[in-house]
């Protein structure tokens, strides 16, 4: 049942939450963890479950995107392209007032260049290059986890992000 259905407000999880185990393990859920690492820790738990059944592929045919790692080299005409899988995409929020730029900020190209440059296994040399990653092919139902932590290197903690 849907909390919108009911006259409960909140869901208790409880029931749920036991018949996953970790390692043999029972969940805790009253360790903290990221939504996302819960997340693909629930997805692979399911897609195990699902391994040998009809719908064997359905968290990948549901799920799945391809990322693009791509370098262009400026000083020549190479380019490298490198595929990825993965069930999530990972949006810096951090100054960022919409998920528009957040995206917009996740496709743009870092520059290769001086110490950091490039090395061109086709040129055999170092060369100023961008290096960019894009989304090549969509899911079914595009996950958008919204990085909303960070590690504080002063208190050895995450902080919330609270930019806007």
């Amino acid at each position: 049942m849907c909390i919108r259905d009911s006259q409960r407000t909140v869901y208790n999880p409880w029931n749920f939450t036991r018949t996953i185990r970790v390692d043999n393990q029972p969940f805790n859920p009253y360790e903290q963890k990221d939504v996302d690492e819960f997340l693909i820790y629930l997805l692979d738990h399911l897609e195990r479950e699902l391994k040998s059944t009809a719908q064997e592929k359905l968290i990948r045919d549901t799920f799945k995107l391809t990322f693009a790692n791509e370098v262009i080299c400026k000083d020549c005409p190479h380019r490298s392209e490198t595929l990825e899988e993965n069930l999530s995409v990972i949006l810096n929020v951090k100054n960022k007032r919409t998920i528009y730029e957040s995206l917009s900020a996740y496709v743009q190209s870092d520059i290769l260049e001086g110490d950091n440059a490039y090395y061109c296994e086709r040129c055999d040399r170092k060369v100023t290059a961008h290096k960019r990653q894009n989304i090549k092919t969509l899911p079914n139902t595009l996950l958008i986890v919204l990085k909303r932590f960070e590690f504080n290197y002063e208190t050895m903690m995450k902080a919330k992000v609270n930019d806007y």
